[in-house]
């Protein structure tokens, strides 16, 4: 297991407010493309939500049958962007070509980029979700380390400590759903 790269930064928003009866499943559209390449943003798989129902069990069964990813640096955002057709966001040349939406891509709803932000690659001020994808060692915990010290002088942030997710916090599951009601939690 990869150590934590993500933090939620801020209580006052609720997912499902996000989210439309004409979709199943949710992505973030990142804003930073493929240099080099006509590519004008990339979906990430960090943060998303799926309903459960046959066509979000019919992405995570194709995506999971994607063997030839296992070994890719990132497999589940490679598998799942190789089942709804978006060959535009690889890096590999071998890869990397004009998006082909699939059927299932039609299930498709995207998440503003507050909901899952990298302040390296698609800054976003306040973000909800501050991802720190694409770092590496020391540079993620100086990023990580620079966004809690910003974070306490953030305006409109949040008086809550942010969380981090990952096996490194052992109450995720508490901070993931706080803010839902149990209505909510239930439809």
């Amino acid at each position: 297991m990869k150590a934590s790269d993500a933090v939620i930064r801020r209580f006052d928003k609720d997912i499902p407010d996000s989210i439309r009866d004409d979709a199943d499943f949710y992505f973030v559209k990142e804003r930073w493309c493929v240099p080099d390449t006509p590519s004008k943003w990339r979906l990430n798989t960090g943060v998303y939500v799926m309903r459960n129902c046959p066509s979000s069990r019919q992405l995570l069964d194709a995506a999971i049958s994607r063997r030839e990813y296992i070994n890719h640096e990132w497999w589940d955002q490679a598998a799942i962007s190789a089942v709804l057709g978006y060959w535009s966001v690889f890096f590999r040349p071998e890869e990397h070509r004009a998006d082909e939406p699939t059927e299932i891509s039609k299930r498709i709803g995207w998440l503003h980029s507050e909901w899952n932000a990298s302040p390296v690659y698609d800054p976003v001020p306040n973000a909800i979700i501050r991802h720190f994808y694409g770092l590496r060692g020391n540079g993620k915990k100086a990023a990580m380390m620079i966004d809690a010290i910003a974070d306490g002088r953030a305006e409109g942030s949040s008086s809550s400590a942010p969380v981090t997710i990952g096996r490194s916090s052992n109450s995720w599951s508490h901070h993931c759903v706080r803010g839902f009601s149990a209505d909510r939690m239930r439809s």
